[in-house]
């Protein structure tokens, strides 16, 4: 009985963990820092890393401030609010 519960406990805090991370991720999207949101499917990067790592270089070669996105997380919002905050959104080929 007592295994079980330290079983029980232990996914209740990963469960716990993997949440908190997406909801700072969902959170930092409004921060004033930046205007730039680039959006990717988390599930496409890792076999297309290079489009991100391009989109990266090219930002930061101008100076652009940008944050990355997973496109489950933006999905949890009004499209109106995000484009009214957000001006700049880039959906990458080959990453949505």
């Amino acid at each position: 009985m007592k295994k079980f519960l330290v079983f029980l406990f232990l996914i209740l805090v990963v469960i716990f963990l993997f949440s908190f991370k997406n909801l700072l991720e969902i959170y930092s999207l409004w921060g004033k820092d930046f205007a730039v949101l680039i959006v990717y499917n988390p599930n496409f990067l890792k076999e297309h890393s290079y489009i991100m790592n391009a989109y990266r270089s090219v930002l930061e070669e101008e100076g652009v401030i940008y944050k990355e996105v997973s496109i489950f997380n933006l999905i949890t919002f009004d499209p109106k609010i995000v484009a009214d905050f957000k001006k700049i959104i880039i959906f990458p080929n080959g990453l949505n």
